[in-house]
């Protein structure tokens, strides 16, 4: 039998899940799952050249595959009062993450009703969620992409406090009373890059 490497990330995940399904620890397992995603978008943001034709289905087909090879139970397009981009269940914590193209904040501002009032229940155990952008442009970068969205979704009334943003183009945020459960709701915004310009040839 081969020793367990605590030294190695996938394994020190996967350990602290178990700990906080032990242990009945959502955030915990919320926590491990937003390390993994940021370390799927950076890797989607250096194989760019790769994703950004794919459309935002095959986008989040590819971060399906790279949560399950995290270990993690990810679907896509599953139904929860409709078909949702990204459900990440374990035992009785579940997440949801819907994802966009970047088409301007109206078009993310679909996505984040989708995810509040039709898909996610808002309840203790999947009381957290996830609005992905995947910037295919080259107009603007993320950072301003997720600034802009920001001071967007600020000005509609419904009493959201954005928190913890940063240089990456995430931030948090909540809603205090979710439209079906009542109780906060906790939604983290990812921007990710993947802007790709091919080299044109220059003649000698």
């Amino acid at each position: 039998m081969s020793e367990f490497d605590i030294t190695n990330p996938l394994n020190t995940s996967f350990l602290n899940r178990q700990i906080a399904n032990k242990e009945n620890d959502y955030d915990k397992f919320i926590n491990e799952l937003y390390k993994e995603l940021i370390a799927c978008f950076e890797s989607l943001e250096e194989e760019a050249n790769e994703h950004h034709d794919k459309g935002e289905t095959g986008i989040s087909s590819s971060v399906k595959m790279y949560l399950k090879g995290a270990k993690y139970d990810c679907t896509t397009e599953t139904n929860s009062n409709g078909h949702v981009d990204l459900t990440v269940r374990e035992n009785k914590f579940k997440w949801l993450g819907e994802a966009k193209l970047h088409k301007g904040n109206s078009w993310t501002y679909h996505g984040f009703n989708q995810l509040t009032e039709n898909y996610s229940t808002g309840r203790p155990n999947a009381s957290r969620g996830g609005i992905i952008v995947y910037n295919t442009t080259v107009k603007k970068p993320s950072t301003k992409c997720a600034e802009e969205w920001k001071q967007y979704i600020e000005q509609k009334p419904l009493s959201i406090t954005c928190f913890d943003y940063n240089a990456n183009g995430y931030f948090d945020m909540v809603i205090p009373e979710h439209p079906r459960s009542g109780m906060p709701y906790y939604i983290r915004n990812f921007f990710v890059t993947l802007h790709y310009t091919p080299s044109k040839e220059v003649s000698g």
